[in-house]
C-alpha cells in the first residue's frame, strides 16, 4: 500500500484506533518553559520502560540535547504514565519542539549568505528555512541526468514569511506526489512484493493508510524511492551569527588522512556519487576540496560495511603508508544487529583504534544520525545505544567524538533528520547533509579562527 504525502483526503478520513487520551507535551529549553495541551490526540507513544508502542498512539521521536519532551497519558491502558517525545501523524514532521525563528539578542548577527539549504516542497505549502531569510537569491535542484535545474521566482516559487513555497504551476518536484509502500502485516514477501509492483505500475492504491508506515527496503524496485531529485537547494541572505570558529589543533600536522566508514562516508546518493561515481560531495571529498593543499585525504569507505569488516581494509591501506589521522565513521549499518551486536561493535572500534594508535595516528570518531525510523529493521533505541558506545569509547581512549545524532537533530528542528537531509529518504545524507558532516570536522583543519562566511561549504548549526 502506498504512503501518500499529499494533504487532504488521507488526513481527514483516517481515524487512528484509540482509546483517546489527554496528552500534555512538557517542553523545556534554555529559552522557554511551556506546557502545550493536546487533548484527545491520535498519537502513538513509545513506552521507554516496556520498549513497545502504546495502543492507539503514534510513533515517538527524540528531543535534542537542548530540550526535553515528556508526554503524560491519562486513562490509557497498557502504558506507563511517562514516555519519550511524540510527533504527529506526518511521520517526518516533529511536534513539541518550538518552531520559531532564532532571535538576535546580542545584536551581533549580520547579513550572511546561506547556500544550498535543502528542502522538500509539498504542494503550495510554505516551507520554513533554517534562518530568517532577508532575500532568496536562487532555487535549484538536480534533474534525472544530474544536471542543475534553476527555478524562477514567481513562476516556480515565491517567497513567504520565513521561507519559500511552490507556485501553482511550478516545475519544482512536488513532494506531495512522493509515496512509498508499507509492509502489511500477515502477508508473505511475495504478496508484499506483488502489492509493491502493482503500486509502482499504477495499479495499486495511491492513498495508503495512515498509521502503517513501516516499510521493507527494496533496491529493485526501489522502496522507499530516492528523493535526491525531489530535493531543492536554496541560496538566500539571512541574519545569522558569524562568530569565528575556533580551531581544534591536532597534536601533529596531518598530511595523510584516512576517511573510513560505510556508504555515508562514500557519499552514496549525493549528486557526484550517483551520477559520476565520485566522492566529491561526500564529507571526505569536501575536506579534500577545501583543505587538500599539503594534505592527502584518502577515502577507504565501502557501502554496506561495518567497523569489523573495515579492519582488513585499514591494514591493507596502512601497509603502504600509515595515516597521520584516521577519521572513523561507522554505526549506521552496525546498529541493525541490535543489542546483541553492541559488544562486537565496541570490540571493532577498539581494534581499529589500537591499530591506528600503533601506527602513530590520531583518531576522530564520528557518530551517526537517526535514520528513517519507519524501516522495519530500525530501532531508534539501538541508534541511541550504538552512538553511546562510540561516545564512551572516545572518552575511554581520549579521542575526539563528533555527535552527529545531536547535530542532525539541531540541523532540522521541524522534521526528522532523514526528511530534508537525505537523498534516499532513509539514511544517506544528500549534498547538504554531507556538508553538515564536513562542517563538524572543519575545526580540525583550520589553523586560526575563521568566520563561517570565510569557510567554503560551511553550514551553520544552532547550539
Amino acid at each position: 500500500m502506498a504512503i501518500d504525502n499529499r494533504k487532504g483526503e488521507n488526513d481527514t478520513k483516517h481515524v487512528e484506533p484509540r482509546p483517546y487520551a489527554v496528552v500534555f507535551i512538557h517542553y523545556f529549553s534554555d529559552r522557554s518553559h511551556q506546557i502545550l495541551p493536546m487533548a484527545a490526540s491520535p498519537y502513538k507513544l513509545y513506552d521507554r520502560e516496556s520498549t513497545r508502542y502504546c495502543p492507539g498512539m503514534k510513533l515517538s521521536g527524540r528531543a535534542g540535547r537542548s530540550g526535553c519532551l515528556m508526554a503524560f497519558l491519562i486513562s490509557l491502558s497498557g502504558c506507563s504514565q511517562a514516555g519519550d517525545a511524540i510527533y504527529p501523524i506526518d511521520p517526518a514532521r516533529k511536534s513539541g519542539a518550538v518552531s520559531e525563528q532564532p532571535d538576535d539578542r546580542t545584536g551581533a548577527w549580520q547579513s550572511v549568505r546561506i547556500s544550498g539549504e535543502a528542502r522538500l516542497l509539498r504542494g503550495e505549502e510554505p516551507a520554513r528555512l533554517y534562518w530568517q531569510p532577508e532575500r532568496i537569491e536562487g532555487v535549484y535542484s538536480y534533474g534525472p541526468d544530474g544536471k542543475t535545474i534553476s527555478y524562477a521566482e514567481g513562476t516556480d516559487w515565491q517567497a513567504v514569511e520565513g521561507g519559500i513555497a511552490r507556485t501553482a504551476g511550478s516545475r519544482i518536484p512536488d513532494f506531495g506526489d512522493y509515496h512509498y509502500f508499507y509492509v502489511p502485516t500477515g502477508q508473505s514477501f511475495r504478496q508484499r512484493l506483488g502489492r509493491y509492483v502493482k503500486g509502482v505500475l499504477g495499479h495499486g492504491s495511491a492513498a495508503g493508510e495512515r498509521g502503517k508506515e513501516s516499510f521493507e527496503f527494496s533496491s529493485e524496485p526501489r522502496n522507499p524511492p530516492l528523493t535526491l531529485n525531489h530535493v531543492v537547494y536554496i541560496d538566500y541572505l539571512a541574519k545569522a551569527p558569524d562568530e569565528p570558529i575556533a580551531p581544534k589543533p591536532l597534536s601533529k600536522p596531518a598530511s595523510r588522512v584516512f576517511c573510513m566508514g560505510d556508504s555515508i562516508t562514500e557519499g552514496a546518493h549525493t549528486i557526484a556519487s550517483f551520477y559520476r561515481r565520485e566522492d566529491a560531495d561526500s564529507w571526505c571529498g569536501l575536506l579534500r576540496k577545501n583543505f587538500g593543499e599539503g594534505r592527502e585525504f584518502i577515502n577507504f569507505s565501502k557501502g554496506g560495511s561495518t567497523v569489523s569488516s573495515a579492519v582488513e581494509r585499514y591494514d591493507t591501506a596502512s601497509a603502504e603508508a600509515p595515516p597521520d589521522l584516521l577519521i572513523l565513521a561507522f554505526g549506521m549499518n552496525d546498529h541493525v544487529a541490535g543489542p546483541d551486536g553492541l559488544d562486537a561493535f565496541r570490540n571493532g572500534l577498539v581494534t581499529m583504534i589500537k591499530r591506528a594508535q600503533g601506527d602513530g595516528a590520531e583518531i576522530i570518531l564520528v557518530g551517526f544520525f537517526q535514520q528513517n525510523p519507519n524501516w522495519m529493521l530500525e530501532s531508534p533505541s539501538d541508534s541511541v545505544a550504538y552512538n553511546k558506545v562510540i561516545a564512551d569509547t572516545a572518552e575511554r581512549y581520549g579521542l575526539e567524538f563528533i555527535d552527529m545524532y545531536d547535530i542532525f537533530e539541531r540541523a532540522d528542528p521541524q522534521f526528522e533528520s532523514y526528511h530534508n537531509l537525505t537523498g534516499d529518504y532513509m539514511h544517506h545524507p544528500n549534498n547538504y547533509g554531507q556538508r553538515i558532516y564536513y562542517s563538524s570536522l572543519v575545526p580540525f583543519f583550520i589553523e586560526e579562527p575563521l568566520r563561517p562566511s570565510q569557510i567554503p561549504d560551511y553550514v551553520r548549526i544552532r547550539d
